[in-house]
């Protein structure tokens, strides 16, 4: 862009990129034993940060693969391997991570700090402590399930995905119209919502629909040939 920074044009892709990025670690760490996957996957996160420092940071390729917000997602892997093994926080632990997740967030904002030299710990962490304690939650239902919000659950990858578009667009109209500002936001904030949730069921679902065909109509095929071998 005009200030020198190299990044995608569409504003999430930098997220995007990252997890790419992740998916092929993960990927070649399947390639182990079922038990070895998450250390190897930890440990190869962790080494890739460890190697930032001996590297060109300013490269954007090289940035991007030793990125410390790496780590984050190394928390993302053990919070998602506890859940598959059944060692999530009973329900007291769960609230008290997500509460101190909160609060540890709050904090950081409220101080001002400038986070990058640390971001895994001013916002990971927190970020880490706030999923533990969701997922715990959720696991001991002490909460309601409520249908819309599983269904907002549901679509808020298609909605991260174009929520800024939808936003920038609304915003552009309403501003030839003397529209108050409360206006804007709120009618900026549901045209995102609007689409993300147009992206999710005309798009996300039925494409999630195919694959899921096209996978078990293999795995069919391969359950009937095995007899006749």
């Amino acid at each position: 862009d005009p200030t020198g920074l190299i990044a995608p044009l569409i504003v999430p892709g930098w997220t995007l990129t990252y997890e790419v990025w992740f998916y092929l670690l993960f990927a070649a760490c399947l390639l182990a034993p079922f038990r070895r996957r998450i250390w190897l996957s930890t440990a190869m996160l962790v080494g890739l940060v460890a190697l930032g420092p001996l590297g060109d940071r300013q490269d954007p390729l090289w940035a991007t693969a030793t990125n410390p917000l790496l780590l984050e997602f190394a928390g993302g892997l053990w919070i998602g391997w506890a859940r598959t093994q059944g060692r999530l926080p009973g329900q007291r632990l769960s609230w008290l991570a997500l509460i101190s997740g909160l609060a540890a967030l709050a904090t950081t904002a409220i101080s001002g700090i400038d986070v990058e030299p640390a971001r895994a710990l001013y916002w990971g962490l927190p970020a880490s402590l706030i999923v533990a304690g969701s997922v715990g939650l959720e696991a001991a239902r002490p909460l309601p399930r409520v249908g819309m919000l599983r269904t907002l659950g549901d679509a808020s990858y298609s909605v991260y995905l174009v929520h800024g578009l939808a936003i920038s667009a609304a915003f552009r109209l309403l501003q030839a119209w003397p529209a108050p500002r409360g206006v804007v936001f709120v009618a900026s904030l549901l045209a995102g919502l609007a689409a993300g949730f147009a992206v999710y069921r005309g798009i996300e679902q039925p494409l999630s629909r195919l694959f899921r065909a096209r996978r078990g109509g293999r795995a069919g095929s391969g359950v009937a040939a095995g007899p006749a071998t």
